[in-house]
């Protein structure tokens, strides 16, 4: 229970089926690179903790079972799929539905379906299309999550309330979208009442 309490007081997390050790603060949210010496200085350097109050640390990471933490790049990614692991930052993504290719930038996933690599299903295709709105529909947008940041990162899907595929327009967009429902269920039931035509499927037509 105190090996627990220095976790929580320091805003770690031992995560023991990956065997990762997580900073849980909100401007992390990511796996720390193994060993003692990398961990401490990561407090130190990135959140100012005292030695005070890192004091009894590198003993208790020495001590933990399994032996040795994983560095995040060598820790395999969950399952797609998974329950959304609270310890980690949700990004909003992009997944390619012919390989495992998953990114959040969407520059990145166009290109990547301008010039599909050899193991993309794509890439065999000689009539994949070439129009931008076309290649947009040979991704999915979807929630991921990773144990590192940066360009090793290696993604997974989550899913969020009961599916793996987010909003493609967003929260925001999506209540605009429920409004106009609204209204247009009001206009119907009250014909006096109707707002000009074209309003709703104009905007319900927009892809970002």
């Amino acid at each position: 229970m105190a090996n627990q309490d220095l976790f929580n007081n320091l805003n770690l997390f031992h995560d023991i089926e990956a065997r990762v050790l997580i900073c849980t603060r909100d401007d992390c949210k990511f796996a720390l690179s193994n060993g003692p010496p990398r961990v401490t200085t990561h407090l130190r350097d990135k959140h100012s903790v005292s030695t005070e109050a890192r004091k009894g640390l590198s003993r208790l990471l020495k001590s933990l079972s399994p032996p040795r933490l994983l560095d995040p790049d060598e820790a395999p990614p969950r399952a797609d799929g998974s329950a959304e692991h609270d310890k980690l930052r949700v990004y909003e993504g992009f997944a390619c539905i012919h390989c495992r290719f998953r990114t959040i930038s969407l520059q990145l996933m166009r290109r990547h379906l301008s010039s599909p690599p050899d193991d993309c299903r794509f890439k065999a295709d000689h009539a994949r299309p070439r129009r931008r709105r076309d290649l947009d529909q040979q991704f999915e947008c979807v929630y991921l999550q990773t144990w590192t940041t940066g360009s090793t990162g290696r993604y997974w899907i989550i899913k969020r309330g009961g599916s793996v595929v987010r909003p493609v327009d967003g929260p925001a967009v999506q209540a605009h979208l429920r409004a106009v429902l609204t209204r247009e269920l009001n206009r119907r039931q009250h014909p006096a009442a109707a707002e000009p035509a074209g309003e709703i499927t104009a905007f319900a037509l927009q892809r970002p």
